[in-house]
């Protein structure tokens, strides 16, 4: 008689407690209506300006063995 008294309660309390799991977990889903999505910041760079000089200073557009360049950031 206890026996399957306990086998009872232990079916109601196994029953209870996956009721129990598969309600907290929330089921998933949801709706699609775009809500609370924030996109995120457009990246703000720094600035680089580099320029190719001479050695004298006036600005080149190329170098060759015979024209060195320097490299100015």
């Amino acid at each position: 008689m206890i026996k399957g008294w306990i086998r009872k309660t232990n079916r109601l309390v196994t029953t209870a407690f996956i009721a129990m799991a598969v309600g907290a977990c929330g089921g998933g889903g949801g709706s699609d209506d775009g809500g609370g999505f924030v996109p995120p910041p457009a990246p703000e760079g720094a600035n680089i300006d580099i320029t190719l000089s001479d050695e004298t200073g006036a600005s080149i557009t190329a170098i060759s063995p015979l024209q060195a360049g320097i490299f100015k950031i």
